[in-house]
């Protein structure tokens, strides 16, 4: 029974931990970089994007090449070791 509640406990701990590092940001596009696969927003943060989803293009791989300097977008993220790894990123309005 004592095995269970720390699983039980653990497990909970995780979910709390997992959905309370995820992020969103609203803002204005500054910079793409296509090459280093960030986004950079006006507000001076930078997000690594390489792996995040863009909403035009489900199949996309790398949602840095959707956008543009000026595009107004949502992005969704998490903070690891210190970087800002977006995880879904979408126009906004």
């Amino acid at each position: 029974m004592r095995k269970l509640m720390i699983a039980a406990s653990a497990a909970a701990l995780l979910g709390f931990v997992s959905a309370a590092s995820a992020a969103e940001v609203t803002g204005m596009v500054s910079a793409v970089d296509s090459a280093n696969h960030t986004i950079t927003l006006d507000s001076g943060q930078t997000f690594e994007v390489a792996n995040a989803k863009s909403s035009d293009d489900q199949k996309a791989t790398d949602a840095a090449s959707s956008f543009k300097a000026g595009d107004k977008v949502t992005i969704v993220y998490d903070e690891i070791g210190g970087k800002l790894t977006a995880t879904q990123i979408s126009p906004a309005m």
